[in-house]
C-alpha cells in the first residue's frame, strides 16, 4: 500500500521556496512591495530569515514525501506559520509592514489550519510524538 502524500505539503514547500528565493534575488523589490521602508544596506538578517523559510520548505517537502513519518515536522510548521501570522498582524497594525506582506502572512495562517487538519487524519499512534 502506498503512503499518503498530501499535495498540500508540496505546495507549502514551493510557497516557502518561492518567497525565500525571490527575497534573496530581488530584496529591494520585495521591500518596496511589502514594507514602508527601503531595503536595508545590510541584508544579513533578511537573508538569515529567508534561509529559515527555505529550510522549513525542505521540511514540508519531507512531509510530502512521507506524510505519516513527519508529524513532528508538520507540527513545527503549524507553530512557525502561526508565529509568522501573529507577528505580521502586529506589524501591520503598528505600520511596520505593508498590507501585501500581511496578505502573504495570511497565506501562512491558512497553511497552518490546513496542516492541523492534515494532522487530524493521521492515526493517534503516529502523532503522539513517536515519529522521531
Amino acid at each position: 500500500m502506498t503512503k499518503p502524500r498530501p499535495t498540500l505539503f508540496l505546495i507549502a514547500a514551493f510557497w516557502n521556496w518561492a518567497i525565500a528565493i525571490s527575497t534573496v534575488i530581488a530584496p529591494a523589490l520585495v521591500y518596496q512591495l511589502t514594507m514602508p521602508i527601503p531595503a536595508p544596506a545590510n541584508l544579513a538578517m533578511t537573508y538569515l530569515f529567508m534561509g529559515l523559510v527555505l529550510v522549513f520548505g525542505i521540511g514540508y517537502f519531507w512531509a510530502w514525501r512521507d506524510f505519516t513519518r513527519n508529524a513532528s515536522v508538520i507540527r513545527l510548521g503549524v507553530v512557525g506559520k502561526l508565529t509568522v501570522f501573529v507577528i505580521s498582524a502586529i506589524a501591520v497594525l503598528t505600520g511596520q509592514i505593508g498590507m501585501l506582506l500581511f496578505v502573504v502572512a495570511t497565506g501562512d495562517f491558512i497553511f497552518a489550519l490546513l496542516f492541523l487538519r492534515a494532522l487530524n487524519i493521521l492515526p493517534n499512534s503516529e502523532t503522539s510524538g513517536t515519529d522521531q
